[in-house]
């Protein structure tokens, strides 16, 4: 029984879809040039190997744009664990990497090659935002309207340039507009199917 509550208690915090994510982030990291070569969002590959879709996500340049995300999936499932729960987190993981991918695909066509976790961490946030707006949690609204501010910044903004270093690639910022617009989707979609009212207020 003491198993079983562990187990269940394990699932309810997401701890294991988070290790997981984690684990994998890490390992295709330590398996380059393999993963490099099979994984990584490759336009003249695609859709063909649509696995990279997904895949790309858990990618990255370097150690660190790794160690990058790794600290801003944990801040972000810190901040906003109470709207998480082990299915939701598991499906916002797979379905805003997958869709940073294909709308990537579908209107980027300059974009050869993609990797990193950054696209979906803004689809977890803007997500978690949303919550925040609905639960009337002091600071929602701050935060929609941070987000709503960085992804104009970056997309009418000067270049990334500190952050294109660290990473030693250029920032694709379209892929954190793409995220962003899927967690947002992902939000009042389940909000529709749950028969809820999706009209956020401040109040």
């Amino acid at each position: 029984m003491t198993f079983l509550t562990g187990a269940n208690e394990l699932m309810r915090t997401c701890l294991l879809p988070l290790g997981i994510t984690l684990a994998l982030m890490g390992l295709t990291h330590a398996f380059q040039p393999w993963s490099e070569h099979w994984l990584i969002f490759y336009r003249p590959e695609l859709p063909a190997q649509v696995w990279r879709f997904l895949t790309a996500s858990l990618c990255h340049t370097n150690t660190n744009h790794l160690l990058v995300n790794s600290l801003g999936l944990v801040i972000i499932w810190l901040l906003f664990k109470r709207h998480f729960n082990w299915l939701n987190l598991t499906s916002l993981l797979i379905l805003t990497s997958l869709a940073v991918g294909l709308t990537l695909w579908l209107f980027d066509p300059d974009v050869v090659w993609y990797v990193g976790l950054s696209g979906t961490l803004h689809g977890l946030f803007c997500y978690g935002a949303c919550k925040d707006v609905e639960c009337k949690i002091r600071f929602g609204w701050l935060l929609c309207i941070g987000v709503a501010i960085k992804l104009a910044l970056e997309q009418w903004g000067p270049p990334q340039q500190a952050m294109a270093e660290m990473i030693d690639a250029n920032v694709l910022v379209n892929a954190h507009l793409y995220g962003a617009i899927a967690g947002v989707a992902y939000y009042f979609g389940m909000r529709y199917l749950t028969g809820q009212k999706t009209k956020l207020s401040p109040d």
